[in-house]
């Protein structure tokens, strides 16, 4: 037998299983992240309209994504649903910079 022809089944263990089965929370989604980065980028504020055009989501897409980041506190958004203003919280830099 040669090291390429192994008898071992291939492993479906590819998927960490501590996070196998939780919430996909804002530190671990990396589309929220993206967003946090590019609100910081933009000295904590962005509007969700520029959210969209750098992301090519459509607003709906962006709407619920920023309600996930208001509920877990890490943005407050100041405004109505046209003018509204994305304002990145302490907990919203912080994931930013990647949780560090």
């Amino acid at each position: 037998m040669t090291a390429s022809e192994t008898n071992r089944p291939e492993s479906d263990n590819s998927v960490l299983q501590a996070y196998e089965d939780s919430p996909l929370t804002p530190d671990r989604d990396p589309r929220l992240q993206k967003i946090a980065q590019f609100a910081a980028d933009r000295n904590g504020a962005t509007t969700r309209r520029d959210l969209s055009i750098e992301s090519d989501l459509q607003l709906r897409e962006i709407d619920e994504r920023l309600n996930r980041l208001a509920a877990g506190g890490y943005v407050e958004i100041v405004g109505d649903d046209v003018d509204c203003i994305v304002l990145l919280t302490a907990a919203g830099q912080q994931l930013a910079r990647g949780g560090r």
